[in-house]
């Protein structure tokens, strides 16, 4: 059930009137009951399956058959007594649903696969049998397929997987234009790339008369054509090529070990995996002296000549950029996400894939990422140069701030200069922030490291001449943008600020836990929130983690919305901010 058929309702029904949103399966009847009250706002893209009848009867669990976690996706299970014992004369599918439980009861395992929200309510997650994975990220073609909807010339769509060139998966897209209405699959491209990440953007548009169906009416994707069929390959960058693209041309075929591309493949779908794209990467780095990050691949695309494109804007630019779109599109007002150490944003994929689909999220990139202006060597100089990136976005506050890691230092210094300067910083949410006077130990790490391993001797040392300088606030020569980062984490100290709303999560598996805590509440103050996730410092950010950590920030914001609702606008909080 998708958000247009909720507004439909608003505009065709009563205001007392309410739609009700019911799940359930033949096997085990309903068992859970989403329902909205005409007017209120729609907060979902996908509206939810609901708040179940019988908690103790249904659970949400891994392949290992464990309970996950809320936010984390599991296969919805039943286990009751009025569960039947399977299917008449089925014994194959009997084994492969049905199940006797510890207790003596039947279990259904129904192949649905959904999360539990911060407040009880269980979202959908499409089909187990259905998952697509692209590039290593999950993709639901339904989501695909709702953002292809909201295209004002396109009646009907169908999103499907196919292997293409090399074997590797991508994503198809039958359309089916509007009466009278002319739609190139470029534009549909554009308008995707505007909206999603790139990795959910459809690599073959195929425009159809009809979609096939089945005698009950529902889509038949075993009928959908190849979407293949009658394309030619395309040919490497040759004559007329600019010395750039000449350059990648070749970088891609030492790397990938073939030539089976052109200027307009992205990289992905003709290469192999994220290792292949950074060997890429570090040897366009040595031959330009501009460092372009992984995340910029897998969001806005890897093709040769929006490589080049974004290789020129880096040689002639070597001051402050704007922001890279993390998330494109969504109503709320946009997150900025403070860089890691050495410039990257690529741990906060997998968050801002968990995210709500309406909250916009932008990464700052430091300086110094264009090989030509050395970087920043204090946490303030680089919090600085982030503020006036994130204003060639949102020239005017309030302003919504995280930063994961070395990242949170960055972002807390961003709010501490905004909020001395009279400017309103209205959320910040700090990812396992460390503890700043515990941080030189990492410098003594570094010294010790090499000495106790010899074979690391003399790159230990070769580092440790890099970092030394940048730590007593030397200058960094350009493109050295670690060691400048890690001596401005050694040397910071923040200062306290009392910020009105600020999240902090910390890893639970992090043994520094409880003095990050005491460090951060003393730095902020009580109203400081504070919540604890599962996973390790590293691992904490990845899937499944990020699923569960997505879930305790959208809880803790729908908190202060329903709370700042009343004094904005006398409105009543929605239903999923009140529960």
């Amino acid at each position: 059930v998708r958000r247009a058929d909720f507004e439909n309702f608003t505009k065709i029904a009563l205001p007392d009137a309410v739609l009700g949103n019911r799940y359930g399966a033949q096997e085990f009847g309903s068992i859970l009951l989403y329902t909205h009250q005409c007017g209120e706002p729609v907060a979902h893209d996908f509206i939810p399956m609901g708040r179940c009848f019988f908690p103790e009867a249904v659970k949400l669990l891994d392949d290992d058959g464990r309970e996950v976690a809320d936010g984390e996706p599991g296969e919805v299970t039943v286990t009751a007594a009025f569960v039947p014992d399977g299917y008449h004369n089925d014994p194959e599918r009997t084994a492969a649903v049905f199940r006797r439980s510890p207790n003596g009861l039947m279990t259904c395992a129904h192949g649905d696969l959904a999360y539990r929200d911060h407040a009880g309510i269980f979202h959908s997650f499409g089909r187990k049998d259905q998952q697509i994975k692209i590039r290593g990220y999950n993709v639901r073609p339904p989501e695909v397929e709702q953002v292809l909807l909201e295209h004002p010339g396109v009646q009907a769509v169908a999103v499907a997987p196919f292997d293409g060139r090399h074997g590797i998966r991508r994503l198809a897209s039958y359309y089916v234009p509007k009466p009278g209405v002319p739609l190139a699959g470029s534009e549909l491209r554009s308008f995707m790339a505007a909206k999603v990440p790139n990795y959910m953007v459809p690599g073959v548009f195929v425009e159809m008369e009809r979609l096939p169906v089945t005698g009950n009416g529902k889509l038949n994707r075993s009928a959908l054509p190849d979407p293949m069929a009658g394309r030619s390959g395309s040919v490497a960058a040759g004559e007329g090529a600019s010395r750039i693209e000449t350059l990648l041309t070749n970088a891609w075929a030492d790397v990938l070990g073939h030539s089976d591309f052109g200027p307009d493949d992205d990289f992905f779908d003709v290469g192999r995996d994220s290792l292949q794209a950074m060997a890429m990467l570090v040897a366009v780095e040595q031959d330009t002296q501009i460092r372009v990050p992984l995340e910029s691949l897998i969001l806005d695309g890897a093709t040769i000549k929006s490589l080049a494109a974004r290789i020129g804007d880096g040689e002639q630019d070597g001051d402050i950029r704007p922001p890279i779109p993390m998330k494109h599109s969504g109503t709320r007002p946009p997150f900025f996400a403070a860089h890691l150490m050495g410039g990257h944003l690529s741990d906060y994929l997998a968050l801002q894939a968990a995210m709500d689909a309406q909250q916009p999220l932008y990464g700052l990139h430091p300086k110094g990422m264009d090989g030509k202006a050395g970087p920043d060597t204090s946490i303030e100089e680089i919090a600085r140069h982030a503020i006036r990136s994130m204003k060639l976005q949102k020239p005017e506050g309030p302003y919504r701030i995280v930063g994961y890691s070395f990242g949170a230092y960055v972002a807390y210094e961003m709010a501490w200069q905004l909020y001395t300067a009279g400017e309103e910083v209205s959320r910040l949410i700090l990812l396992d922030p460390g503890v700043s006077w515990l941080e030189p130990l990492r410098f003594v790490k570094a010294v010790y490291r090499p000495v106790r391993y010899e074979q690391n001797l003399k790159k230990g040392w070769q580092r440790l001449s890099r970092t030394v300088p940048a730590a007593f606030g030397l200058r960094a020569p350009p493109g050295q943008l670690d060691e400048a980062h890690f001596g401005a984490l050694i040397k910071y100290r923040p200062r306290p600020a009392p910020l009105p709303h600020v999240l902090l999560v910390s890893a639970l598996e992090n043994p520094q836990r409880p003095e990050i805590q005491r460090h951060w509440r003393t730095l902020i103050g009580p109203q400081l929130t504070i919540v604890e996730n599962s996973g390790d410092h590293s691992h904490m950010v990845r899937v499944p983690h990020a699923w569960t950590m997505a879930q305790k920030i959208e809880g803790w914001l729908v908190g202060l919305e329903a709370s700042e609702a009343p004094a904005e606008t006398g409105s009543v909080p929605p239903q999923s901010a009140v529960a």
